[in-house]
């Protein structure tokens, strides 16, 4: 059964040639309530508390363990006066535990965290920086860099699925970086049917490995995080990229 471009086709052979399975027709996925990056953690640590969730090749933490060093982390932050709203960059050292949990601590307060390599050349760093508008900067050992409101305190509370989640910038084709801000409420709803759908019959589980091969300021590399998070999978950094 073919269809040429201009066909009208009925729902009758709509369904013949989806059960054809010849033809690429994908059936629509439900759209899944809107919840927040946090809560997908949780939920996955309530289901799999025990299983490992991150090995950076020197130690691995369990899901128990990630969210509550993420939520300890976030909380040093709001002590600092961090939170909702706050857009923080993270500029360390890839494929360790710590670049990770630096990211659930500020999305642990309602803040947004803005990455970038920590091989990118300083000008390119601070235009990323303004760019962003980033108010703080987490470095490797946990260390915080001001650049502006130090004194002022926001308000840190769990975010909400409209609240951002990350900003990525893009080098812009007119030659000055763009700031691309993803919600809480985006991400998560690609993130539950992902598996589903490019792993159809063998979804991720607890036990599975994700590598994570993406440099930390590449927008791809989220995915690989909230694959294996999502799924009760473990992520496997890979400290090369940078």
């Amino acid at each position: 059964m073919t269809a040429r471009p201009n066909d009208r086709i009925s729902a009758t052979k709509f369904s013949a040639m989806a059960a054809d399975g010849s033809h690429p027709i994908y059936s629509r996925c439900a759209a899944a309530a809107g919840r927040t990056l946090w809560e997908v953690l949780e939920a996955t640590a309530e289901a799999f508390p025990g299983a490992s969730a991150i090995d950076d090749g020197e130690s691995v933490l369990s899901y128990r363990d990630l969210l509550s060093e993420g939520r300890q982390a976030g909380y040093r932050l709001a002590a600092r006066g961090i939170g909702a709203g706050d857009r923080i960059g993270i500029r360390m050292t890839s494929g360790r535990a710590g670049f990770y949990l630096s990211i659930l601590a500020v999305l642990s307060v309602g803040a947004a965290y803005v990455p970038v390599s920590l091989n990118d050349p300083v000008d390119r760093t601070e235009l990323v920086w303004s760019v962003a508008g980033v108010r703080a900067i987490i470095g490797d050992g946990g260390e915080l860099t001001w650049r502006t409101g130090r004194h002022r305190r926001s308000p840190a509370r769990r975010p909400v699925p409209e609240d951002d989640a990350w900003i990525m910038i893009t080098p812009g084709t007119g030659g000055l970086p763009k700031g691309v801000a993803v919600t809480h409420g985006n991400a998560a709803a690609f993130v539950d049917p992902e598996a589903r759908r490019f792993l159809r019959g063998d979804s991720l589980g607890s036990g599975d490995q994700v590598p994570a091969g993406r440099p930390a300021a590449f927008d791809a590399s989220w995915a690989e995080m909230w694959l294996a998070w999502r799924h009760g999978a473990c992520l496997f950094p890979d400290r090369r990229a940078g």
